[in-house]
């Protein structure tokens, strides 16, 4: 960048920050004096603002003024330069000060000035300054004194503009030759300390030109250290020892002041602040001079308040790049000595400094560090909130920089200060709370803590911190009683990504487990190989380690209460988090907790904690799944300990769940694995997970943690001595520091991402499963022999009883297949009893093993003549024996049961894999999902045929990993069509050239083929190629078709659509060799492309996706006779019975058909942009999707809905959204701001609210099939932005369901409202077939419907359309039988319609009987009656009922329905109501939906869902959720009266009030989907103060709909609160004004 180009962004932003506006036009841009006049009114601002504020910070202390007064004046020093010149430009008075000028413009060199030219200019302006006093004594009256004056002023103004315009060429021109000798003058001016004029006015210089400069502007003519070195100096004061008579003098000219002009030091602190802020490196200058000291002395010597802010502003940016070198200096007292002095802005410079500091502690600063410990503790009570964080964040990085030194961990810190951390903690209802990044810092404290303390986490127990982590994760306001502990407990989502960090914590606060006794690796040694056990071993003299008593250990036994309560919480609470996470890393803290509970807890505890929970059934799926040996180990020890804690209840239950069995497959497992070599795992196990897992707790002999109990040949018996032990932890901890600081660098990044070889070493153990191999192997092998053995020496009654149980449901699961009816109904009472009986009830894996689950299956779903039965009877008596009957419980219904035990196997069995970018790590801290959207891949085109131009036979292009081929396509047809048309032979080498070096940049927007202005665009670019191409190409050519080019990625076909990384990934998953590690990102990857002809019709055609499965294609791991299949299918038609053949009859609660597992996995599938983005998601997740999609909570599968079907667009805009919220909230300021990945397009349309349905079908005609985001404004009014745009579509809403429009049917005809109404929801009206005209009209509003409905799901916006849910099954043809369709829509006609289907059935008996004549027959049919009445009674014709308007068929309405024609009209009847009657307006919704994207995609959402999704939904007003959903700020706290009668006043209202409330705040009457946890912004409530002389009660409340702010008065009473939140609805309708 030029240095104009760096003066003009210098002028923006002091524009920006002076509000000055102007207007520049084209010809002042391209001749940069537009830049130059914004420049110079914004240094003019910025210099009367800087002036305003040193006058208003004088009037405040009454110092500043004083030394102002010091300075040289004219009248004190006739041959000074005056003070500053006065200009008047545009009605602004700027004081232009000459040394200003000069170190902006470069007009005078400082040794050479003139000082008569100061005087004469001084002269003149004294002149000027008398004539205008003596012109304001003057009267008004004198016309030709006033134009005097006036051209006076102009002249000014004239002289003004051309000295700043002249001069302000000078430093765009000029600047690059005369900085340099500027700053040589003024490098020794600051030398000269004989005289201070010169000193002052250089430090003003350098000042200016350090306000306005960069690191860029000043690298290669800049020494930071020489002017360091004087600024120091300067700072520091006169050193020598004065006399009395030089010390009196020094007093009269510094006012007082003995260590020199505080002017001048504040100048210098503030170039030195100014210094490093442009150019860091300058620390080190800082430092090496002494600067730290200097400063930490002006902190300490306070005598001039302006200078110790200066100083204390230096100081923190020396400590943000070298903390040491201020802690070493003093500088954590020096900035607190005097903090209770400081305004708040300083205070929290102040703590940030200290912050900062903290970063460069260690043992040899903790004296220093106990200095300032009791200010760290007194600011965490402080009343403002940055400084509390700030505290917090000063004991994070104390309490990680001692977590290796307990002795001064414990001294810094007490329990006081625990309880007061405590709470901070956000739990529900805590006025307290700190933001979540805060939050995040805390938990890192009470690890670092918890970890390297047990005196500390037995102070954390004792204030029941489980207790609280509980209340946080649950987001309940109450942690339960030892009494009232749950058994199921559910995680709040908004805490959810805490869990990890908080479940590592709890492992550190419980006691170590034991080194010996069950979990040594000794335990098994007689069993090792001969030759392991005779090894010589040298002979070494052993010590007994000094074991320290755990005080953990002995809480306990003093409170056994209290233990029993952390049981209580932690195991149901631990199991809900192993069962909703898929990260093995936290699965192995659960595990390790769990295997610490059962260790320490005695038997009658556990009996108690274990009663309601089904531990076994955990031990046997971890087992089963063995998804790593240090979760299969600690399995087997819990199983070990329960056998012996427990054996009356867990010795038959291990047979009955599947312990056991799994315990004999591990038995029979070989010790060695001979598929990897031994060394290699056993050095990868023994170094990898385990024992960073179990960090402190890891056991020195185990096999899982110890790299020693991996080395057959290591002695067992040697132990070191205990200085050699002291030395290796000192060097241990000291390398750990060191690793954590350099850990925090932002560049270990790119570095572990760039070393995918060392990251897949490192992390290769990380994703081992099974049992691992070597040692680890062979213990755990040996461990379940020896359970199996225990298991069977003390076998009891009991195994009979379990081999009973499961030849009683063997026989049940034989009797279900016997095809005899009469047997059916007992077999499935029996399969009830024994399902909800508590002793014998079914477990999963006696449901396998029996059978019973291959007979559910066969029952429910055979179709053939395997059974005697229909399936719809068999299916109809199941549903009335054990739904109805047994699905009341909601814990202990038969179905409750059953879908529990079969969650339990898919839990188990399912083999889905999550999928991940290729090279990306698998440290989740390391990498950043959505960075990696932004990443190049290089691509090697090589050419193919014979319609390339030779230099396009290879070329090297470089572009974004989720761009199209379709991309690569335009770019290359293109260039070959530019070549093409070169005409000679020299411009096609020069074009070689160029091209050979060209490297692709892809707009990341483009890869969405389906968004119409990139496909206009491909269409243009291509047409333009293929129409010079077909007369250029030969004669073989068809002029009806156009060039295409054809990518093959290494032999394997790739349609355009496809994007750059899922090829690569595709083809790197199928084909790649296993095991070799490939950078994907650095290498170039070969693609050859081919140029043909594709005449039209053919191009009509879409080649088949040879590397993208089918949306429903099911996945290859899904075996077809698989335990997981037949589970899947069980769960499908046990879910289709729930539901009933209306929805709402549904009889079990839908949440027990989520498998929370599957929930995990999908969620963090889609957590991946890259593999969203790329459309690289695996098969399983569209087959679940499709097939199984009640295994899913409604947030996930409308999360699948986004990702897959909303387009590119918006999924980028979703991600950079989530990641601004996560970085507003976790964020620091010196986090690199986030890549810009793309921007939705936008576009602003103003209507008339009279006129809303017209203007909505205006805009819906022009962006109905557009991806812009529709920003609403109203007519005559100021409001615009979200609030705006939510009321329109609720607007809207409005008027697509009038009555005066004629979509819908109308269940009261007589209503008098405007709109339609519809107790059962809205469905169309049915269509005459005989008026065209309207009814073009009403399939254009379905049309338009359709656009509206699917533009308000891509816009997040929220309409108000109450449909009903027989619609969507219309829509999605998915409701065959029409006579349940007409039951949802029309009770009451559909009984109707029931009662004339009464005589058609009396009609067909009658004719069936071959005893009665055909007059007899007749005769017969003309007396049907139907409850007393003839068919004729009832007067029916063949219209419409309802509506005489639509005849059925032609005349209609004078065709009377009789008992010979009454199936026509039923069948009639149901065509027009549920039939071809509305076909053509589902056909027109589907038609302007699917201009979006596709409504079949919805089909993953119930049609309850749907409805409540546009429509009315249930909403939680509560009390209880409004204080935990709504937020306070600016003026209230969650304690203040008001916001209580607020919140009282909310949960008060009726259904219309509420949504009166809403669309007075939001903009919307309704609440989004989740309630007011999922509104965004969340709702705030803010203080308005009243202007004096009025009061609170007499304003209203105003809102901003925008942020979802509603600011509110502190009114006197509730009643008062109340009133005017009423006016305000009533008043505020219809309208938006600014407040």
């Amino acid at each position: 960048m030029t240095l104009q180009g760096k003066a003009r962004e210098r002028a923006d932003t002091l524009q920006s920050e002076c509000g000055i506006e102007t207007h520049t036009s084209d010809e002042e841009m391209e001749t940069g004096q537009g830049s130059k006049e914004v420049y110079r009114k914004g240094k003019a601002k910025a210099k009367v603002t800087r002036s305003q504020e040193r006058d208003e910070k004088s009037a405040a202390d009454g110092t500043h003024s004083q030394h102002q007064d010091k300075l040289p004046t004219e009248e004190d020093t006739p041959h000074a330069s005056p003070s500053c010149y006065t200009y008047l430009d545009d009605d602004l008075e700027v004081q232009v000060n000459p040394t200003m000028e000069r170190a902006l413009f470069g007009e005078r060199d400082m040794d050479t000035f003139d000082e008569e030219d100061w005087e004469n200019d001084a002269f003149d302006e004294e002149e000027e300054e008398e004539e205008e006093d003596v012109d304001d004594d003057v009267d008004d009256d004198d016309d030709e004194e006033e134009r005097e004056d006036d051209e006076r002023e102009e002249e000014a103004m004239t002289r003004a503009r051309q000295t700043l315009g002249f001069q302000m060429q000078d430093i765009f021109d000029d600047m690059s030759s005369n900085i340099t000798g500027r700053l040589r003058s003024i490098l020794n001016n600051l030398k000269r300390d004989d005289d201070p004029t010169l000193q002052l006015i250089a430090l003003q210089e350098l000042a200016e030109i350090l306000s306005v400069s960069n690191e860029d502007i000043l690298a290669g003519f800049f020494t930071s250290d020489s002017f360091v070195k004087e600024l120091m100096r300067i700072i520091k004061g006169p050193e020598e020892e004065m006399t009395e008579e030089e010390m009196m003098i020094a007093l009269a000219m510094n006012d007082g002041y003995l260590q020199g002009n505080p002017e001048t030091m504040l100048l210098a602190c503030r170039c030195i602040a100014n210094l490093l802020d442009i150019v860091p490196t300058a620390t080190t200058s800082v430092a090496y001079r002494g600067g730290v000291r200097i400063l930490c002395q002006k902190l300490k010597s306070i005598e001039y308040m302006d200078l110790a802010e200066q100083a204390l502003c230096a100081l923190e940016r020396v400590a943000a790049h070298l903390p040491r070198a201020v802690v070493n200096e003093g500088g954590l007292n020096a900035v607190f000595m005097f903090f209770d002095f400081f305004n708040i802005h300083t205070q929290r410079t102040a703590l940030r400094t200290a912050a900062n500091c903290m970063r460069g502690i260690d043992t040899g600063t903790f004296d220093q560090i106990m200095e300032v410990v009791p200010n760290f503790t007194g600011y965490i009570n402080y009343p403002d909130r940055t400084i509390v964080e700030l505290a917090c964040l000063c004991w994070v990085r104390l309490a990680e920089s001692y977590r290796n030194h307990k002795e001064l961990l414990e001294k810094a810190i007490q329990p006081p200060l625990l309880h007061a951390m405590m709470q901070l903690l956000p739990v529900s209802g805590n006025p307290n709370a700190v933001r979540s990044s805060t939050f995040t810092d805390l938990l890192r404290f009470f690890r670092s803590v918890a970890k390297s303390s047990p005196t500390l986490a037995c102070e954390l127990l004792k204030i029941d911190i489980i207790g609280i982590f509980y209340q946080i994760l649950t987001n309940t306001a109450e942690s339960p009683t030892l009494d009232s502990a749950p058994v199921h407990t559910q995680l709040d989502s908004k805490w959810r990504d805490s869990a990890p960090t908080i479940t590592k914590i709890v492992a550190d606060l419980l006691p170590h487990l034991p080194k010996g006794n069950m979990f040594s690796s000794k335990r098994f040694k007689e069993h090792e190989p001969i030759a392991t056990r005779t090894r010589s071993k040298p002979t070494v003299t052993t010590i007994d380690p000094i074991v320290e008593t755990d005080p953990r250990m002995e809480l306990f036994k003093e409170q056994p209460e209290l233990l029993k309560r952390i049981d209580g919480l932690l195991v149901p609470l631990l199991l809900e988090i192993y069962t909703s996470t898929v990260n093995v890393r936290v699965r192995q803290y659960v595990s390790h907790i769990l295997a610490k509970i059962v260790y320490f807890t005695d038997a009658p505890t556990l009996r108690s904690v274990l009663k309601d929970i089904e531990f076994s059934g955990f031990l046997a799926s971890t087992l089963a799944q063995q998804e790593h040996p240090t979760l299969v180990m600690d399995s087997l020890y819990m199983a070990e300990i329960l056998g012996k804690k427990l054996p009356d209840i867990y010795h038959s239950m291990f047979e009955r769940e599947g312990v056991l069995h799994e315990i004999e497959l591990l038995a029979n497992r070989p010790l060695v694995d001979t598929e990897a070599p031994t060394e290699q795992s056993t050095n990868s196990v023994g170094t990898g997970p385990s024992a960073s897992v179990h960090d402190q707790d890891t056991r020195e002999d185990s096999v899982t943690s110890s790299s020693k109990g991996n080395d057959p040949t290591h002695s067992d018996t040697s132990v070191h001595s205990s200085q050699e032990n002291e030395k290796r932890q000192s060097e241990k901890a000291s390398l750990v520091s060191a690793r954590r600081r350099f850990l925090e660098k932002e560049e270990i990044n790119a570095l572990l991402r760039q070393r995918a070889g060392h990251t897949h070493s490192v992390h290769q153990s990380e994703n081992e499963k099974g049992i691992g191999s070597g040692s680890t192997r062979r213990h755990i092998v040996l461990l379940a022999q020896h359970l199996v053995s225990d298991h069977h020496k003390q076998s009891t009654r009991s195994e009979g009883d379990s081999v009973s149980s499961l030849n009683t449901i063997r026989q049940l699961a034989s009797d279900l297949l016997l095809p005899f009816n009469d047997n059916y109904a007992q077999v499935i009472k029996s399969l009830l009893h024994h399902l909800e009986d508590s002793t014998t009830s079914i477990s999963s894996f006696e449901l396998v093993s029996s059978g019973l689950l291959d007979s559910l299956l066969l029952y429910l779903t055979e179709t053939a003549d395997t059974f005697s039965t229909p399936l719809i009877q068999r299916r109809t008596l199941f549903r009335q024996l054990l739904i109805e009957t047994g699905g009341q419980a909601s814990h202990s219904g038969g179905l409750v049961i059953l879908v529990t035990r079969l969650q339990e196997i898919l839990s188990r069995v399912e083999p889905f894999e999550v999928v991940v970018p290729l090279d990306s790590g698998s440290l989740d801290t390391v990498r950043n999902s959505t960075s990696m959207l932004t990443k190049q891949i290089r691509l090697r085109l090589t050419s193919k045929g014979v319609h390339i131009p030779r230099e396009y036979d290879n070329v090297m292009v470089s572009t974004h990993a989720i761009a199209s081929f379709r991309m690569i396509e335009q770019y290359l047809l293109t260039r070959i069509h530019a070549a093409e048309t070169l005409d000679t032979k020299a411009d096609c080498s020069h074009q070689e050239k160029k091209q050979d070096a060209y490297a692709m940049e892809v707009d990341p927007q483009s890869p969405e083929p389906s968004q119409k202005e990139d496909t206009n665009i491909c269409s243009d670019s291509v047409d333009s190629v293929s129409s010079h191409s077909s007369s250029t190409g030969g004669s073989t050519q068809q002029k009806d078709g156009k060039w295409q080019i054809l990518f093959t990625l290494r032999n394997t076909p790739v349609t355009t659509d496809t994007t750059i990384y899922g090829a690569i990934h595709e083809y790197e998953t199928r084909f790649a060799t296993p095991n070799v590690p490939r950078s994907v990102w650095t290498t170039a990857h070969p693609v050859t492309y081919e140029r043909v002809w594709v005449p039209t019709p053919l191009r009509q055609k879409t080649p088949p996706t040879a590397t993208q499965p089918t949306p429903h294609e099911k996945p290859e791991t899904l075996v077809p006779d698989s335990v997981c299949t037949k589970v899947l299918s069980l769960l499908k038609a046990l879910s289709q019975l729930n539901q009933g053949p209306v929805e709402k009859d549904t009889v079990a609660a839908v949440d027990i058909f989520m498998n929370r597992k599957l929930t995990a996995k999908m969620n963090q599938q889609l957590e991946e942009p890259l593999i969203v983005a790329s459309a690289c998601l695996p098969r399983w997740t569209y087959w679940l999707m499709s097939e199984a999609p009640f295994l899913f909570p409604f947030e996930t599968r409308f999360l699948f809905i986004q990702s897959t079907s909303f387009g590119y667009s918006r999924l980028i805009a979703r991600w950079e959204s989530l990641q601004l919220r996560n970085t507003a909230q976790n964020g620091s300021r010196e986090d690199p701001p986030a890549p810009v990945l793309g921007r939705l397009e936008r576009q602003k349309f103003k209507v008339v609210r009279t006129e809303i349905l017209e203007y909505a079908m205006k805009l819906l005609d022009l962006y109905g099939n557009s991806q812009t985001v529709l920003e609403i404004e109203y007519e005559g009014e100021e409001g615009t932005g979200l609030g705006p745009s939510l009321e329109f579509y609720t607007l809207a809403s409005r008027e697509f369901y009038k009555k005066s429009i004629g979509l819908w049917r109308d269940e009261e005809e007589d209503n008098e409202g405007l709109h339609v109404s519809a107790r059962l929801g809205l469905f169309p009206k049915p269509l005459p077939k005989h008026a065209p005209v309207s009814t073009e009209k009403i399939l254009n509003l379905f049309k338009a419907l359709g656009q509206f409905v699917a533009k308000a799901m891509l816009d997040f916006r929220m309409i108000d359309i109450p449909f009903s849910p027989a619609f969507f099954k219309a829509v999605f043809g998915e409701m065959k039988d029409p006579s349940k369709l007409l039951q949802e829509i029309d009770p009451v006609l559909s009984a109707s319609v029931n009662a004339l289907q009464a005589y058609v059935d009396q009609k067909k008996a009658i004719y069936a009987d071959i005893t009665m004549s055909m007059s007899e027959q007749v005769s017969a049919t003309r007396q049907i009656t139907v409850k007393g009445a003839l068919i004729e009674d009832l007067c029916l014709d063949f219209t419409l009922p309802g509506d005489v308007s639509i005849e059925l068929k032609s005349g209609g309405k004078e065709i009377p329905v009789t008992i010979s024609n009454v199936e026509e009209y039923i069948e009639l009847l149901k065509d027009a109501l549920v039939g071809s009657g509305i076909s053509q307006q589902l056909v027109a919704f589907r038609k302007g939906f699917n201009g979006l994207f596709a409504i079949d995609d919805l089909k993953v959402l119930t049609y309850q869902e749907l409805v409540a999704l546009f429509g009315k939904a249930s909403e939680d007003w509560s009390y209880s959720t409004l204080a935990d959903t709504i937020k306070v700020d600016h003026g209230f706290t969650m304690e203040s009266p008001i916001f209580r009668y607020l919140l009282e006043y909310l949960s008060e209202l009726d259904e219309n009030q509420r949504r009166e409330f809403l669309q007075f705040t939001t903009g919307s009457p309704r609440l989004p989907i989740g309630g007011w946890k999922a509104i965004r912004p969340v709702f705030t409530v803010v203080r308005k103060v009243p202007e004096h002389p009025l009061k609170a009660d007499d304003y209203l409340p105003s809102v901003m709909t925008c942020a979802n702010y509603l600011k509110m008065p502190e009114y006197s009473t509730k009643k008062v609160m109340q009133q005017r939140i009423v006016q305000s609805i009533t008043e505020g309708k219809n309208s938006f004004l600014l407040s």
